[in-house]
């Protein structure tokens, strides 16, 4: 399911396209991270392991409640993502690499058992299709004649079959403690422009996101630790939800960042500088895994370096296949 917000439902090729990922994460870290990955259009010829497990267990999730937490249907969609991503990930969880198709299957099949009262129920359109991987567009203003549509992807909008509330879920994969992801739950653009998205273009009533974490361990199977334990699985510590909220004043707030981080990625490439300014911070370059594009700046851009580790693939939302 793909929507767009202007005066028609045409959505433009024309248009310049952004995203949280790109105002957010690459160009606040490091503009020159920015530049690599949507002015180069480099992708690496190998893919994160971390990003691709993430990718299936989201895929698998959104099976559950597409299908009345149909298991088989859940785990069938988190083999075929990874088919589909092409990924080489280590089949037995007693690898030394912690992300494997064992864990993956563990993490889905404890999820249901974990939340299987959560009491929520996923909205479906007039046409029954469910709202989970839900893509948007929105449009923001021109540039120079040109359309900016700024686009994501809603995991799940659902309702609570207790207080009849619509409620965003946002899953989210992670190898920190949940005790400390969960603070990222606010200061967030990512949840703000989905709550915008949500309201604006699906029409319904929702302030309220469900941050929904699992946490990835390295945990091993314990046969003295009963049914999950014995899974590499703690049912309890690895499984954390956290409310969180937005105020009127919030999504005026993150209009106007949204609106002054496009701006300034736009001046940047419109400057046909040959790089960008790089971050000062070498945390920067180690979080989430690491920066994939380490070896160029340590190379200073060398193009043998970049022939060798990279592909050119230019991203292009508007030729994404709905769901």
């Amino acid at each position: 399911m793909s929507l767009f917000l202007k005066d028609s439902t045409e959505v433009p090729e024309e248009a310049i396209y952004i995203d949280n990922s790109l105002l957010f994460g690459s160009l606040s870290i490091c503009e020159e991270r920015a530049r690599l990955s949507r002015i180069r259009s480099l992708k690496p010829r190998v893919q994160n392991l971390a990003l691709d497990f993430g990718s299936a267990i989201h895929a698998g999730i959104a099976a559950l409640g597409n299908n009345n937490n149909d298991i088989e249907k859940a785990h069938s969609e988190f083999i075929l993502t990874l088919q589909k991503q092409a990924t080489i990930m280590p089949i037995d969880i007693m690898d030394a690499e912690k992300h494997s198709v064992e864990r993956g299957l563990n993490l889905i099949s404890a999820y249901q058992e974990r939340w299987k009262g959560d009491f929520y129920e996923t909205l479906k359109s007039d046409d029954g299709k469910p709202f989970t991987e839900v893509r948007f567009r929105i449009y923001l203003f021109d540039w120079h004649g040109v359309p900016v549509i700024f686009c994501g992807l809603v995991d799940r909008v659902a309702v609570s079959l207790i207080s009849q509330r619509i409620v965003n879920i946002e899953t989210k994969t992670s190898g920190t403690a949940l005790s400390q992801h969960a603070l990222q739950v606010r200061p967030n653009h990512q949840i703000t422009g989905y709550i915008v998205a949500i309201r604006e273009l699906l029409g319904l009533d929702v302030s309220e996101t469900l941050w929904d974490a699992i946490f990835k361990s390295n945990r091993k199977p314990d046969p003295k630790g009963g049914l999950w334990g014995s899974k590499g699985i703690d049912i309890q510590k690895d499984f954390l939800r956290t409310s969180t909220s937005r105020s009127e004043r919030d999504i005026k707030e993150w209009h106007f960042d949204v609106r002054e981080a496009a701006v300034k990625f736009l001046k940047l490439r419109d400057s046909n500088k040959e790089r960008w300014t790089r971050t000062n911070n070498p945390m920067a370059c180690h979080i989430y895994g690491g920066c994939a594009f380490q070896r160029i700046c340590a190379t200073n851009l060398d193009e043998a370096v970049i022939k060798s580790d990279f592909i050119v693939q230019p991203w292009q939302p508007w030729l994404e296949e709905d769901t």
